[in-house]
């Protein structure tokens, strides 16, 4: 495999949002945004007051010239510039997205903002049209590479793009691996690909973050000896168990990332990086949720 070469000029300015003004390659992308607010869905406490969530509409175009897997390079501009059928709400974003508990690891804006707003626009919810212009459909698989080569062109350090990827690619597995969203057009994975395959690797990922997990707690227990349950922990001094511990969290992902085939590799980095970071994990749950639960009484007091 040729080793990757980071080029910034991929990126560029794509143009007025209509079209009249077509991409100008050599040109820096303007990633102007405008600010959207709206309603927040779901479930909210009883007297909690309604959460505003956060959008953001691009005022221009953004293109990339984008590495074919076959070889040479497919333009795809973001948003689209033609009127959808049938009729839809313009492109949004919401940069990157990206749970709250993760946001110290990977913060919602920075230098590779242009590749999460054109992943964005390659990859929409089954009820949205993706939003993107080129000569070919992307499928989401692809828009996932694409993402991570745009991040590496951009200058985003090796770890954090491969997280991100990872990241995603769990999405696209919920989402239905086999589905390709075409400009313009909604399409679910049952109407769009193969729902076995869809299914398979969507058992394949849930089993595999439920067993790092339950061997998570369970390393847990039996590291602080509250319960000897793992045959690989055994009874031994405390720095010999963190280290049992700590080498079975890559021991074990490896292991079931050869259940998610043409995938192994999203598969083995989600299952180290939710193996290594469980207990961070765990503790800014917690403190999220005292936080949170504070607040609620604060604010039902102070009214």
């Amino acid at each position: 495999m040729a080793r990757f070469q980071a080029d910034r000029t991929r990126f560029y300015d794509g143009g007025s949002l209509d079209g009249s003004a077509p991409p100008q390659p050599g040109v820096e992308p303007m990633i102007v945004l405008e600010r959207v607010l709206h309603p927040r869905t779901g479930f909210r406490l009883p007297g909690e007051r309604p959460r505003m969530k956060e959008t953001f509409r691009l005022e221009r175009r953004i293109a990339y010239d984008a590495r074919r897997r076959e070889g040479g390079d497919l333009r795809v501009v973001v948003p689209a510039s033609f009127p959808t059928d049938p009729p839809t709400e313009e492109f949004r974003s919401d940069l990157t997205s990206v749970p709250m508990l993760f946001s110290w690891l990977v913060p919602r804006t920075g230098s590779h903002l242009p590749a999460a707003l054109l992943h964005d626009g390659m990859v929409h919810n089954d009820d949205e049209p993706a939003s993107y212009d080129a000569a070919e459909p992307i499928s989401r698989e692809d828009a996932d590479r694409i993402f991570r080569d745009a991040m590496g062109d951009l200058g985003t350090s090796f770890v954090r793009r491969w997280l991100m990827w990872s990241a995603v690619t769990l999405a696209t597995v919920m989402a239905g691996v086999t589905r390709t969203p075409r400009p313009g057009q909604t399409a679910s994975p049952r109407a769009s690909g193969n729902v076995l395959w869809d299914w398979y690797f969507r058992v394949v990922a849930v089993a595999t973050l439920l067993t790092i997990a339950v061997l998570g707690v369970l390393a847990t227990l039996d590291f602080l000896d509250s319960w000897n349950v793992l045959f690989w922990m055994g009874e031994h001094g405390a720095l010999r168990e963190f280290l049992l511990g700590a080498a079975m969290a890559i021991v074990v992902p490896a292991v079931l990332s050869l259940l998610w085939l043409r995938l192994w590799k999203a598969g083995f980095i989600a299952g180290i990086a939710l193996a290594l970071l469980f207990h961070v994990t765990v503790a800014l749950a917690l403190l999220t949720f005292v936080f949170h639960l504070i607040e609620y009484v604060a604010h039902l007091r102070r009214d």
